[in-house]
């Protein structure tokens, strides 16, 4: 039996290039959420969103960028968790 604690994830973004628009890196952040949450084709998807994990900018230093992204985006009280960008 999978351990209710266990993550899943159901939808993924991912942005090539720079989009017009994009001025910094969450920008970039942003568009492939919202990518990752028009995979998932459930339309209330968004609500059910309870942690907002992203890797660390290594040319803009944000407080908490999942934070950020996550009031650009209306989600509420989210947990967040920032990653390290590391090799392969």
């Amino acid at each position: 039996m999978l351990d209710p604690r266990t993550p899943i994830i159901v939808g993924c973004g991912q942005v090539n290039g720079a989009p017009a628009g994009c001025t910094e890196p969450i920008d970039l952040i942003d568009i492939a959420a919202l990518s990752a949450i028009a995979d998932t084709a459930i339309v209330a998807i968004a609500r059910e969103i309870d942690l907002v994990a992203v890797v660390r900018s290594g040319t803009r230093r944000y407080a908490n960028a999942g934070s950020l992204l996550a009031a650009r985006r209306g989600l509420g009280a989210v947990r967040t968790l920032e990653a390290n960008f590391g090799g392969h």
